[in-house]
């Protein structure tokens, strides 16, 4: 009995040992042997972490110019995304000297997880992710920094990006790129009434209907701009590899978008660019269409493909950093206040 329960004992201590390593945050990536320098992390590439919230702690990275910056811009990736996902993008706008922030959703990329399962987004609400960009803005990133602050939400990062300028945030303008709004599954998504049976039940932490664990042989969430780069960073780094979400988490994301669409945007006065890929469904048409309607300052762009979408973000940071305005067809803006 002595021998047994000693080794029940250990494997009890291996399974907490596992569950804290999938719990914990990850910054040390190793850079795919199959993908060139443009997608490397930029020179002078630092990780850190910021927890606010309740939440565990989100993994953000920063690099800078070598020579005075214009501007900053902090990236927010989408569902299944990571800050790996945006060096291409990040060293773009560093060479047009821009310091460069990214910050990891909260259970996403190399944050930290509230699951034992690593693969699985879960979260209770966005709490976590509103409070984390308050403090990168109002504590990490400098202000005093010349230029704009400029804030990039990528797919299901669009309505966190909004909430947090609905609720005030100290930014000059705001790209929405390829902003969604539909749950970010596979496969045929759980109706609202079954999500929330499962809530009610307690099996609200549990993979929802029509997700699917991370595998390498299966079409990878949030990989829709650059597959092949997206891939490679998953297959040299497990940690950042992501399946469906929880039953919790389309909860809270539903929830999210509810108190966007009822606040409105007519509050949202910093000028805006919702960007969507030239070829797109009617659905994400339509929403891109009905953001830039209902935010006052905006301009809308089509692009055909990372390269595209990337020069188009960084034309965006110029003009605000240059000009100080930005011109939707043949409407002048009036020019940004300055930040810092």
């Amino acid at each position: 009995m002595g021998t047994r329960g000693a080794i029940l004992g250990l494997l009890l201590l291996l399974a907490a040992c596992r569950a804290d390593e999938a719990r914990a945050p990850f910054s040390d990536s190793r850079i795919p042997p199959s993908l060139g320098p443009a997608d490397w992390p930029p020179v002078g590439w630092t990780w850190g972490l910021v927890q606010a919230g309740g939440g565990p702690p989100q993994r953000y990275g920063v690099a800078a110019p070598d020579d005075v910056a214009r501007g900053q811009v902090l990236i927010l990736p989408g569902y299944g995304q990571a800050a790996e996902d945006q060096y291409r993008l990040a060293r773009a706008l560093i060479a047009e000297r821009f310091v460069v922030w990214v910050l990891d959703g909260a259970g996403q990329g190399g944050s930290g997880r509230s699951s034992g399962t690593r693969d699985l987004g879960q979260v209770s609400d966005f709490n976590p992710d509103l409070a984390a960009l308050k403090a990168m803005i109002e504590r990490v990133v400098p202000n005093d920094t010349p230029g704009p602050l400029i804030l990039v939400a990528q797919g299901e990062a669009a309505p966190i990006a909004l909430r947090r300028l609905q609720l005030s945030a100290a930014a000059t303008g705001v790209v929405l790129l390829d902003p969604g709004q539909s749950d970010p599954i596979a496969g045929p998504p759980p109706s609202d009434q079954a999500i929330a049976w499962a809530r009610r039940v307690g099996l609200g932490h549990l993979r929802a209907s029509g997700g699917a664990p991370w595998r390498g042989d299966a079409p990878e969430i949030g990989a829709a701009l650059a597959p092949a780069t997206h891939r490679a960073w998953r297959a040299a780094n497990p940690d950042l590899r992501m399946g469906g979400p929880s039953y919790d988490w389309l909860a809270a994301y539903h929830a999210l978008n509810a108190q966007v669409q009822a606040q409105g945007l007519g509050g949202v006065g910093i000028v805006s660019l919702v960007l969507g890929p030239a070829q797109s469904s009617k659905a994400s048409a339509d929403l891109r269409d009905h953001l830039c309607r209902a935010l006052p300052r905006c301009v809308q762009q089509r692009f055909d493909g990372q390269d595209q979408a990337d020069q188009q973000v960084v034309s965006f940071a110029e003009t605000l950093a240059v000009q100080g305005m930005v011109t939707p067809v043949s409407h002048s803006l009036p020019k940004p206040a300055p930040r810092g």
